[in-house]
């Protein structure tokens, strides 16, 4: 269990990565997917920081009753460091934390890391 606080219970938080080019540069897309249950139907207001910085404003999420799964806005990190190697198969890590705004209070998740590696 990630949090359970005001009547929600968000099991899991995974991360899709997606690792492409745009205009001639490396792209890494982020999202964010949360497994959540919910008593009723709710509005709640997401945020993800990365390395503790928020890389796109808060968005709201629409969680219907029961269980259901959300996706947060795409991240979009271009040219993201590789380790210092350079060598295929290294990696950088990004540090996670997720924001909950629900109608009580605003919920902070333990910090999560994500690799982003290189081809």
């Amino acid at each position: 269990m990630v949090f359970e606080k005001f009547g929600i219970e968000i099991d899991n938080v995974s991360y899709e990565i997606e690792m492409t080019t745009a205009n001639e540069r490396r792209l890494a897309v982020i999202t964010p997917v949360l497994s959540i249950k919910s008593p009723v139907r709710r509005m709640l207001v997401a945020g993800l920081k990365v390395d503790g910085h928020e890389l796109l404003p808060s968005d709201k999420v629409e969680v219907t009753e029961g269980r259901s799964q959300v996706r947060l806005r795409k991240i979009r990190i271009f040219n993201p460091p590789y380790s210092k190697s350079q060598a295929p198969g290294s990696s950088v890590q990004y540090k996670m934390t997720l924001e909950v705004s629900a109608e009580n209070g605003i919920f902070q998740s333990e910090d999560s890391y994500i690799s982003i590696t290189r081809n």
